[in-house]
């Protein structure tokens, strides 16, 4: 995307508009001009976004400076980026083919694995957690019996 548009998530994200006023206010805009398609998602020109903020009923609401911050916002880091993976050791499986058991810091842990046929007792696996006691295997699951 060109740096001088503005996708209509990260405007409603900066903005605090909803994406569903955004869209029904875009109805008075010239596309091409003031916003367009970009491989399926709307964009925004600059003059765009002036133009929105007054079909909005907010035109000074935005100065030229907060307008320049908003064209530079850059959308946060994803979550899975910032997960933390560490090791634990395989302890059983459950009922269920999807969770097994592992050992983390001499706690068992519940871990979600694609299918758990392979794991074996004494395996290294590497997991990240997803919330507090629950965790997600890290990486693809065992072709071979206790072998990665």
């Amino acid at each position: 995307m060109d740096a001088d548009r503005l996708s209509e998530r990260n405007l409603a994200a900066t903005t605090g508009i909803d994406r569903e006023m955004l869209k029904v206010a875009r109805e008075s805009l010239e596309k091409g001009a003031d916003w367009d398609l970009v491989k399926g998602m709307v964009v925004y020109t600059a003059a765009g976004i002036q133009r929105l903020m007054e079909a909005l009923g907010v035109a000074g609401a935005i100065t030229d400076a907060e307008l320049d911050a908003i064209m530079a916002w850059l959308p946060p880091e994803p979550e899975e980026a910032t997960k933390k993976t560490v090791s634990a050791s395989f302890l059983r499986r459950f009922r269920s083919p999807h969770h097994i058991g592992a050992l983390l810091d001499g706690r068992e842990v519940t871990v979600r694995v694609r299918d758990s046929k392979n794991f074996r007792a004494g395996m290294e696996i590497p997991i990240r957690e997803m919330t507090p006691g629950y965790f997600e295997l890290a990486r693809r699951c065992p072709r071979y019996r206790g072998r990665w």
